[in-house]
């Protein structure tokens, strides 16, 4: 019996505390592979699905998708339009992951699966066998690794993933 009221105790206790706990969140700027985004030229088509920000050392925000020919991970270069950020926490802060604001207009995503909505890539793919697509898909693959394919996304070529929005 007192082991049960000490369990109960505990499942009261705990979360009273961590409510009190000083907790706060942090943004820290981030690098991205980027290209200039008065480089864009062409028509954007969809080539990739569900974003995903990874963070690596030091301090790079590696944004990827699913090729939308399913072909595997594409590589995602993104205009120099879009600022990376992502979260110190300090004390029980949660809920928070990398982000992506747009300079041109504010717009303020969140990749799943912390946001609450997948965001889909337009824009296109990159051949690597032309010198300067080779170029933008050896720079991704410098700062982050081997992918799939590379795409290089429009400029405005990011839907859905807004902070606030749902999916």
């Amino acid at each position: 019996m007192i082991l049960a009221g000490g369990g109960l105790a505990l499942v009261l206790l705990v979360p009273a505390l961590t409510a009190a706990m000083p907790s706060s969140t942090e943004w820290r700027d981030a690098a991205l592979v980027t290209y200039p985004a008065t480089a864009w030229s062409g028509d954007a088509r969809h080539v990739a699905d569900g974003l995903v920000l990874s963070l690596t050392v030091p301090n790079t925000l590696c944004s990827s998708a699913s090729a939308a020919d399913g072909s595997g991970i594409a590589g995602v270069v993104l205009a120099d339009t879009w600022r990376g950020t992502y979260p110190i926490t300090t004390g029980l802060s949660q809920g928070y992951a990398p982000r992506l604001q747009d300079g041109a207009d504010g717009l303020l995503l969140e990749a799943q699966p912390h946001g609450k909505a997948p965001i889909a890539v337009s824009g296109r793919v990159l051949d690597v066998s032309v010198a300067a697509d080779a170029v933008l898909a050896e720079s991704w693959t410098t700062a982050c690794g081997e992918a799939d394919s590379y795409v290089l996304a429009a400029p405005d070529g990011l839907i859905g993933g807004r902070v606030g929005e749902e999916g």
